[in-house]
């Protein structure tokens, strides 16, 4: 499933190709549901400063609605930033 080497740039290529290709597929298929987030819209950040900042939100949260039933209080916040 995972590419036997990975530079920085082909993990994202990689990821934004999987979630291209499996994000309608996997997600229906399996009847999933996004909790969805709290707090900043981005989980990652290259680091850099105009015109060469990247920021993406990489981390998901997928839960079944039988698992939704047991925890109906869950929820997803993603926390700021740490240098």
């Amino acid at each position: 499933m995972f590419p036997q080497r990975l530079s920085l740039g082909s993990l994202f290529l990689w990821v934004e190709d999987f979630r291209r290709k499996n994000k309608d597929g996997v997600v229906d298929d399996c009847n999933l549901l996004g909790l969805g987030f709290r707090g900043y819209l981005y989980t990652w950040w290259n680091g850099s400063a105009l015109p060469c900042s990247t920021k993406a939100r990489l981390d998901r949260v997928w839960v079944s609605s039988s698992w939704l039933a047991k925890f109906p209080e869950s929820s997803v916040t993603h926390l700021p930033a740490v240098d």
